[in-house]
Parts: structure tokens; sequence; C-alpha cells
């Protein structure tokens, strides 16, 4: 069971459906693609793909991952996802393309670029562009 925000007593949906496959498609390469439906009038599916080449072992020093990720998330199409610093916010398409390496022991650097379209399905901005750039260190104790 899921839902959204509750504005003015305008509920847009209370159920949600959703089917995530991943498979090891060769020996250092996981692609997962997720389908999301829910009771919404409109807006009400999000699609997304990903690709993961290699990945990170924090007691492995030089150690590496690389990934590509599509998306196509609706306004009331969304469920809980791995959000990447608030980076796949609903009402959103695009891609992502990211990096990670372990340069110390625990130690998890991770970059990204990201290029989106914002509001796709509804909004004053509508079909805004939005482009990003982040990077982060993350210390696993």
């Amino acid at each position: 069971m899921a839902g959204n925000k509750n504005y003015d007593n305008n509920q847009k949906m209370d159920r949600m459906g959703a089917f995530e496959l991943r498979s090891n498609v060769a020996p250092n390469l996981m692609l997962t693609g997720t389908y999301v439906r829910t009771n919404a009038d409109d807006y009400n599916t999000s699609k997304e793909c990903r690709i993961d080449y290699k990945g990170t072992k924090l007691d492995d020093i030089g150690s590496f991952g690389a990934y590509a990720r599509y998306i196509n998330i609706a306004k009331y199409g969304d469920y809980s996802h791995d959000d990447e610093w608030n980076s796949l916010p609903s009402d959103t398409k695009g891609w992502i393309v990211g990096v990670k390496y372990v340069p110390y022991k625990n130690v998890e650097w991770e970059t990204f670029y990201a290029d989106q379209k914002r509001n796709i399905d509804t909004g004053d901005d509508h079909n805004a562009t939005r482009h990003l750039f982040r990077t982060q260190i993350d210390f696993h104790f």
C-alpha cells in the first residue's frame, strides 16, 4: 500500500504495484529494470533502467565501478527509490552516469552527471531542464 500527500482533500492515489528485474548479463555487468503503476487517474507509471559495471569493495583500495541509468518518474507513479542525493525527484525524465572509486579502505568517492527534464507531466515550469554534476565522499565506519 502506498500513497502521496493529500492536497486540498484531492488524493491522487492510494495503491501501487511495482515490478523489478535484475540480472547479471555478463561477468561484470548488472542490468536492472523497474516498472511502477499506481491507481492515480493520470501520470501514474514510472520506468527506470540501470546498468552497472563492476562495483566497489570497501576493503579493496583502487576498486571502482561505473553506472548509467535512464529514469522516467511520473508525478503519481513514483515509489520509494534509491534517490541519489535528491537527484531523482518525481515528475522527472532523463539519465544519470556516474563512477565510484575506493581511494582508502572504507572510503568511497562517487561522482555523477545527470541531464533531466523536470515537471514532464505538470507544473508551472513544464519541461524545464536540469543539469547536475555532483560528487561525494562516504566514510564507512
